[in-house]
């Protein structure tokens, strides 16, 4: 039950982060949105069975790292195969990605922003 939860957080702190925004964003208003969600809750609460957590806080970490590591990797993945248009960050986390652009070295915070 609480690894399904610990697969909520990271989406829930994105839509508490907005909170404020008086419009509402674009990705809200798709399905696909919910869909993903339901996925990572899934795969955030299988994970934290399979490992056999141990605690509410073992089973939250895990549940919410699972989905985190998934989704960072896919949006990684996606930022290799088609670059954005703008040559912005798409990162989650407000850094550039690790792979943003070719003359870039690798670095540290890049590594920990995917």
């Amino acid at each position: 039950m609480y690894g399904l939860i610990g697969g909520l957080i990271p989406d829930a702190i994105r839509i508490i982060n907005n909170r404020y925004n008086p419009v509402l964003p674009e990705y809200l208003k798709s399905p696909s949105f919910y869909i993903g969600t339901l996925l990572l809750v899934v795969l955030g609460g299988g994970s934290a069975y399979l490992l056999q957590a141990d605690s509410v806080v073992d089973a939250l970490a895990m549940g919410y790292s699972a989905p985190q590591i998934v989704s960072s990797v896919l949006q990684q993945k996606a930022n290799l195969i088609a670059p954005p248009v703008d040559g912005g960050d798409t990162g989650t986390r407000g850094g550039p990605t690790l792979f943003e652009t070719e003359t870039k070295k690798p670095s540290m915070r890049g590594w920990w922003g995917m």
